[in-house]
């Protein structure tokens, strides 16, 4: 490396990690609310999906709720199977520009919101009572809030701060399209890492 290179690469800013951002927010969520106690950061995957245009961010459970397997009760369906380090993965998480562009506090309630919809023992499959289906979407934006405003004060400066993504980040997305609904097998070697402007 020539002295130019290194100059140039002391005054180039870190791209912020999204990935590791966002999983030490769910840390920080699971360590302060027992609606996320058994929440494993290790066991979500968060993808950048650019064709999410419907929400800011969508949750993907890998396991059946009938089952709680990766195969149905009648047997004809099958949950992908996601391994990232040899971990598990049992949710992804989806996100796309809206996410990325919204406020820091819109981020939060996004990510509460995601968790919410998983089962209270973060087994892989989805909660029976945080559905929109049965509270409504504003019944379930006030439950969203009121965890929210339930977090400590320390904790959610440290959440807003973690949670500012503008500059130069690094996102994460799959090199080929994936769907829940088709058998796969997939690991990091099937992950493509870019670097954006979030600005």
């Amino acid at each position: 490396m020539t002295s130019s290179e290194k100059d140039k690469s002391i005054l180039t800013p870190r791209p912020k990690d999204i990935n590791k951002i966002l999983r030490k927010s769910v840390s920080l969520l699971a360590g302060e609310l027992d609606e996320f106690r058994y929440a494993n950061f290790s066991r979500i995957l968060f993808i950048y999906k650019p064709d999410l245009t419907a929400s800011r961010a969508k949750i993907l459970p890998l396991k059946f709720n009938d089952t709680c397997l990766s195969i149905s009760g009648d047997g004809k369906r099958v949950r992908p199977s996601v391994r990232i380090d040899g971990r598990r993965i049992l949710y992804i998480v989806e996100y796309g520009d809206a996410f990325l562009k919204s406020t820091q506090e819109k981020k939060l309630r996004t990510i509460i919101h995601e968790l919410l919809h998983c089962s209270p023992f973060f087994n892989g499959t989805l909660s029976r009572s945080h559905r929109h289906e049965n509270l409504g979407a504003s019944r379930y934006a006030k439950v969203v809030d009121n965890i929210a405003f339930s977090i400590s004060k320390p904790v959610n400066n440290r959440l807003l701060e973690l949670l500012e993504l503008n500059g130069i980040i690094e996102i994460q997305t799959w090199r080929s399209p994936f769907s829940l609904s088709k058998f796969s097998r997939r690991s990091e070697k099937d992950i493509l890492r870019i670097i954006i402007s979030n600005d």
